[in-house]
């Protein structure tokens, strides 16, 4: 991410500073896609007419170039959920832009509020002071729901219950995405190393102990660190 400084400002930073490959890399899903719901797409209706899909999750641009950021990330990872789970593209889309004209945000998905159960989008509610589970579709309430997985690996401000941190292995391991750190890229949590370096230096032929004596890490946190990476690169080349 290095190469990318100079260029963004000083707000994009302090955001957490991706390009639509990384993001793509580090979701587990195609740049094309990534780009068709960052900068929307034209396509052709079932009449033959042309029409167009508007961007879903909006970003930054400076000039030719193409920032994402923490937020950006975390609504990517939230569509390809619910994606994954069998809720529409129509009922993500109408979903999403109820819930942001509603907060008055353009990112909806990272507040703390949404779930999902494999059919439709919930959002967690608390009128006073119970929480509860309301279809934003339907607008029936539900009784249940199945957790998102990715909610439990989030963490997210006290004040504004906006995601700040991403725990890709969860919580109780040794690596965190927070835009605070290193422009947002994957570090170790207790010494924030970025997990690639760690995981270059044992591709170099460095051995573990020396690894872990130099960056100041331990046996989990490197473990960890390498688990991560050599998942991404797996995910890549297959």
């Amino acid at each position: 991410m290095l190469f990318r400084m100079s260029a963004a400002s000083p707000s994009v930073l302090r955001r957490g500073l991706y390009t639509a490959a990384e993001v793509a890399r580090i979701a587990g899903i195609t740049s094309p896609r990534v780009r068709r719901w960052v900068e929307g797409y034209s396509f052709l209706a079932r009449d033959g007419s042309e029409r167009h899909s508007p961007a879903l999750v909006p970003c930054e641009r400076q000039g030719d170039r193409l920032y994402l950021g923490f937020a950006d990330l975390v609504e990517i990872f939230f569509l390809r959920g619910f994606l994954d789970a069998g809720v529409s593209w129509k009922r993500v889309r109408v979903v999403h832009t109820e819930a942001r004209q509603e907060f008055r945000t353009s990112h909806p998905f990272t507040l703390k509020r949404f779930e999902h159960d494999g059919r439709t989008i919930i959002e967690r509610l608390r009128p006073d002071g119970e929480e509860r589970l309301v279809d934003r579709y339907t607008t029936q309430q539900l009784m249940r729901a199945v957790m998102l997985p990715l909610v439990r690996k989030l963490r997210y401000e006290d004040l504004t219950e906006e995601a700040c941190r991403y725990y890709p292995l969860g919580p109780d391991r040794g690596v965190v995405l927070d835009p605070r750190r290193s422009f947002g890229e994957a570090t170790t949590v207790r010494r924030g190393v970025p997990t690639r370096v760690l995981l270059d230096a044992i591709e170099a032929g460095e051995s573990r102990p020396a690894v872990e004596r130099w960056y100041r890490v331990d046996r989990e946190e490197l473990d960890a660190a390498l688990e991560y990476e050599r998942a991404l690169r797996a995910r890549m080349a297959a």
